[in-house]
């Protein structure tokens, strides 16, 4: 369900911009103790980034909380080049780094590329924390569009002022939540040392299914080689091999006598799997940004597989680690088919998949439509509707469906009310039919099966 902006925060007698009068909320999250609260609001045309922010601070100050955060939502044929300073206000608010750097930058949107080139030099610094994927996301996440965001220029800045830059920087990464989703927050630890920050780095673009300039440096040296399976580099044992594979547990930190850690991460190419390890002083893997290595990462990994007395098995001993994202599945049959009958995680026992991620897979490998079919029900149509409102596509049709259970209502007297003298045991047959529709005239039958039943056993079938 969707509630109009102005009117769910009307009787609290904010400030509502007359741009923002029309959102419409569509989710809602909070933390544990209420100190921090998000809305994420469907707009029909452009709101003014100022906008948003004023009317976050004023009901920050009504509410009485930490932390108020619009996250806006607009059609794709929304996006203009003239709300670029908008989204760079959103990304400054984050990370005060693009300070500056960007103003007066050039932009040019290409295709689905978005050329930007610097005039004012930190090309190094906005590269090192990863601008380019940050307005990526704030795009994608406003605009559900995807488009690769190229950054080039110089550096303006000498080397100290460099450094000092990104002392700041670490510092107000720590400082910051977790996640942009507000939920709740951890404790602060004020003495802890900022994290380190992967660096972006080159694979070979002959590499299959890895996305392009999403490489990361996690450990060692750039990695140019084509990776092999597992089964492979461990017929290699004991020398050098490049290996890719998906990280499938979480990476495992043991301290050994308060001087030395074993990190262990567990990865598998779907073939084979096989331990990686790393061993070294408490200094040097606290250098490492091994913290960014989570389950469902893919890495690519050199190094040597020997056997491990500690271990009992191959293991894998990494002198680079470079963490990739794969290209995800793609549909590339020329003529898209159209999904009739699917189920959602509304189905029970017959379904996991949320229905928003259903319609969202669907759109993306560019079908035409797809039905939402599921028990009975009607719960998941609201997630279907949410889902096409955030991309607003009229060449992709959501098809409200249901699979229903009729009974013959003509005999509704003799079927339900009148007593039967028949036993369960006796033999029945049961049977079930697909068809396109209920109209014996126009429609078919596309499906039949049936089985036989006697005694409660299945003694016969049909299809």
């Amino acid at each position: 369900m969707e509630y109009r902006l102005f009117d769910f925060f009307e009787e609290y007698d904010p400030k509502i911009p007359e741009s923002m009068h029309n959102g419409m909320i569509h989710k809602l999250t909070y933390s544990d103790n209420l100190t921090r609260i998000s809305f994420y609001v469907n707009f029909p045309s452009l709101v003014p980034a100022n906008d948003i922010f004023n009317f976050e601070h004023d009901l920050e100050h009504i509410l009485q909380i930490e932390a108020v955060r619009i996250y806006p939502k607009f059609s794709g044929e929304c996006f203009t080049l003239e709300y670029f300073g908008d989204i760079l206000a959103f990304l400054k608010r984050e990370l005060s780094v693009v300070n500056g750097f960007l103003d007066g930058a050039e932009v040019v949107l290409n295709g689905e590329a978005l050329h930007i080139t610097l005039k004012n030099g930190g090309y190094d610094i906005l590269m090192q924390y990863h601008v380019p994927e940050r307005i990526k996301k704030i795009i994608e996440n406003m605009f559900s569009r995807l488009l690769n965001i190229e950054i080039e220029g110089g550096n303006a800045v000498s080397e100290e002022e460099l450094d000092e830059m990104k002392s700041k920087i670490e510092e107000q990464l720590h400082n910051q939540p977790a996640t942009a989703v507000m939920q709740s927050s951890a404790p602060k630890n004020d003495t802890k040392a900022p994290s380190p920050s992967a660096q972006a780095t080159a694979v070979n673009g002959d590499i299959p299914d890895v996305v392009p300039g999403s490489a990361v440096l996690i450990k060692g040296r750039q990695i140019r080689d084509i990776p092999v399976s597992i089964d492979e580099a461990v017929e290699n044992q004991g020398r050098r091999s490049v290996i890719m594979g998906d990280v499938f547990a979480k990476p495992e930190f043991k301290e050994v006598r308060g001087e030395r850690t074993v990190v262990t991460i567990q990865i598998t190419d779907y073939n084979n799997s096989i331990l990686v390890k790393i061993f070294d002083t408490n200094d040097n893997i606290s250098k490492l940004p091994l913290g960014d290595i989570k389950k469902g990462c893919t890495l690519l990994i050199c190094g040597k597989i020997d056997y491990d007395n500690f271990a009992h098995e191959d293991v894998m001993k990494p002198d680079s680690i470079v963490m990739v994202k794969r290209i995800g599945r793609r549909d590339t049959a020329e003529k898209k088919r159209v999904e009739l009958h699917c189920h959602t995680s509304m189905s029970q026992m017959d379904a996991v998949t949320e229905c928003g991620a259903l319609v969202s897979r669907a759109h993306s490998w560019g079908h035409p439509a797809i039905a939402i079919t599921d028990h009975g029900i009607a719960q998941a149509f609201p997630d279907a509707m949410n889902t096409w409102n955030g991309f607003k596509d009229d060449n992709f049709k959501v098809i409200y469906g249901c699979e229903a259970y009729v009974v013959n209502d003509l005999q509704k007297k003799l079927i339900i009310d009148e007593p039967d003298e028949r036993s369960i045991n006796d033999e029945i047959i049961v049977f079930d039919v697909e068809t396109t529709g209920l109209n014996t005239l126009n429609d078919r039958l596309t499906e039949i099966g049936a089985v036989k039943l006697r005694n409660m056993q299945v003694v016969d079938s049909f299809q």
